[in-house]
Parts: structure tokens; C-alpha cells; sequence
């Protein structure tokens, strides 16, 4: 009984670890049962310098495929040497959205015709790993090797580390050096001419008058402040003085016009009674006449004045017509 334990314990150990070998297996080597893959080879212009087989075959960051093999192949005829790439791709991980009816090659090379290119990726700046990342380039042509026939092959489109470089490469740099470098001459020969020089004397002239300016106006403007601060304050003093003296000398005129119209209404009263008296040819009545006349003028001229004085205070100081106004007679 003690040897069929023994055994059954035995035989379980091992069938475990077959199971655990096979799961290894599985996972380690990636193998995707029940799905339906197509192989590619793909060839680069690029140096495959950190490409492993087992890297990721990528459509736009979707995992589709795997790199199974890379080797290198010698053309004696045309004495020329390729490192195919070899690729399997899931084709379950296309999904058609059409219902017609279309094969792996005919859908495949349709994308080609859209732009479809492979191209060498970094994975890891740290590691730098490569992957194969699949994407539409429409600009670049497709471009086959052609020496694998039994093959299907895809084209392929340069890194952006390569392209960048191939511009670079294309820039006439030893034209642009030497234009640099005779720029800095003509640089150097105008900084060291006699004509910059004598720029740099005047302009050093021309700063030094403008700090003894400054510095001049700086000492100057305490006494200008404190002049126009004097000359406000006497202004402001004026005015008080003529707002208080242009009110009663306003009202005194207007109280003498007003006593004068009083007294030319009597005198009026009274030529009329002298006019029924004396009579319209008599002397006198002829020299009130006149008098009162005079003395109606000269209401009007102070009725006048009284109304300028009370528009125009200022006339006190300035005079009639000192700021260009004046009494319209």
C-alpha cells in the first residue's frame, strides 16, 4: 500500500510538471494556438541592429504579429548582401467591416496600395530595442528586393531617425559653413573699421552730455517746483480775492442802474407834466429831453457792464477784452 502512495504521489509530481512545462512553453515562445496567421518577409534599408526575434509586430500600437527570423542572404550575382526580416501576422486581428468576399493577399496588398509600409521602431531608449510598427505612408513608394520568389513580401518605409538623417545629408552644409564664415569676416571688418569707431566716440560723447543734462535738470527741478508751487498759490489767493470782490462790485452796479432807471422813470413823469405846461416847442423842454436821453445811455452802459462783470470776473484783472472777450455794445 506504502509503495502505490509512493508511486500515485510520484506520477502526480511528474504530471504537474509536465503542465507547467507546457504553460512555459506557451507562454515563453508565444504560441498562438487556433489562430490564423499569414507570413511576410520584410526587408530594410535600415541596419536591424536591436531587432530580436519575438519582437512585436505593430499596426498603429495594436499588437499583430511577431518577428520569427532574421538572417542574411548574399547576392553574388549583383554582389549585394539583405537581412530579410521574416514576420507572422494574426490576421484575426483585422475585422472586416464589408460582407463581400476577399482574400488575406488581395485586402493585404490593397492597404499596401493606400500607404501601407513597415517601419523600424524604438521600443526602449534605454534598452533600444527595436519593433516592426506598420503604418500609411502614402508619400513613400513601395519598394521590393524581389530575390526571396517563394516569399510574400511587403515594402518598407526608412525610421525617422533615418530620414531626419538623409535631410541633414541633403543640406549643403560646406556652402552654409562658408557663408558663416565669411559672414563673421564682414562682421569683424565692420567692428574693427575706422567708421564704427568713430560711432562708438560720438555715441560715448553724445551719452556723457546727456547724464550732465540730466544731471542738470535733476539740480534745476526742486527750484522750478517750488517756483510754480509760489506762483499757484498767488493765483489761487487772486481768485479768492476777485470772487469775493466781483460779487458786491456786480450788485453796487446793478443797484446804481437800478436807482438810475428809478430816477429817469421820475424825470420822465415830470417832462411830461412840463411838456403839458410849457409846451412840446419850450427850451427847457428840449434841454430835459437831451438829459434824459444822456442818462438813459448811461443806464444801458452800466446794465451792460454789470451783466459782462458778472460773466467775466476776470475783466478786473486783464482789463475788457484781456482774454479776448468783450461787451457787444
Amino acid at each position: 500500500m506504502k509503495s502505490d502512495k509512493q508511486a500515485t504521489a510520484i506520477g502526480g509530481f511528474i504530471l504537474g510538471g509536465l503542465v507547467l512545462i507546457v504553460v512555459a512553453i506557451f507562454l515563453f515562445t508565444k504560441i498562438n494556438i487556433g489562430k490564423e496567421s499569414e507570413d511576410w518577409v520584410l526587408f530594410f534599408e535600415d541596419s536591424v541592429s536591436g531587432l530580436d526575434v519575438g519582437a512585436n509586430v505593430v499596426f498603429r500600437g495594436v499588437r499583430i504579429g511577431k518577428v520569427t527570423e532574421i538572417e542574411i542572404v548574399n547576392d553574388f550575382d549583383n554582389a549585394q548582401v539583405y537581412t530579410p526580416v521574416y514576420i507572422e501576422v494574426y490576421m484575426d486581428s483585422f475585422r472586416n467591416l464589408g460582407d463581400g468576399a476577399i482574400t488575406t493577399d488581395e485586402y493585404v496588398y490593397t492597404m499596401v496600395n493606400n500607404g501601407l509600409r513597415a517601419q523600424l521602431q524604438t521600443q526602449s531608449l534605454i534598452t533600444g530595442k527595436l519593433i516592426i510598427a506598420f503604418d500609411f505612408f502614402p508619400d513613400i513608394p513601395a519598394k521590393y528586393a524581389g530575390i526571396l520568389n517563394k516569399k510574400k513580401e511587403l515594402p518598407t518605409a526608412p525610421s525617422t531617425v533615418s530620414q531626419i538623417a538623409r535631410k541633414l545629408e541633403e543640406l549643403p552644409l560646406e556652402d552654409i559653413a562658408t557663408s558663416l564664415l565669411k559672414l563673421v569676416e564682414d562682421l569683424d571688418r565692420i567692428i574693427n573699421s575706422e567708421k564704427v569707431a568713430n560711432i562708438l566716440v560720438r555715441l560715448d560723447g553724445a551719452l556723457g552730455e546727456y547724464q550732465s543734462l540730466a544731471s542738470d535738470v535733476r539740480q534745476q527741478l526742486p527750484g522750478i517746483s517750488t517756483e510754480l508751487t509760489a506762483s499757484l498759490r498767488e493765483y489761487r489767493a487772486l481768485g479768492a480775492t476777485l470772487n469775493q470782490q466781483a460779487g458786491p462790485l456786480v450788485a453796487s452796479v446793478q443797484n446804481a442802474v437800478t436807482g438810475l432807471e428809478t430816477t429817469l422813470s421820475t424825470a420822465t413823469d415830470t417832462l411830461k407834466s412840463l411838456e403839458a405846461t410849457l409846451g412840446e416847442e419850450s427850451e427847457l423842454e428840449h434841454q430835459l429831453s437831451g438829459t434824459l436821453l444822456e442818462l438813459s445811455r448811461a443806464a444801458r452802459s452800466l446794465r451792460l457792464l454789470a451783466d459782462y462783470l458778472e460773466r467775466h470776473p476776470e475783466a478786473l484783472i486783464y482789463g475788457k477784452g484781456g482774454q479776448g472777450e468783450a461787451i457787444n455794445d
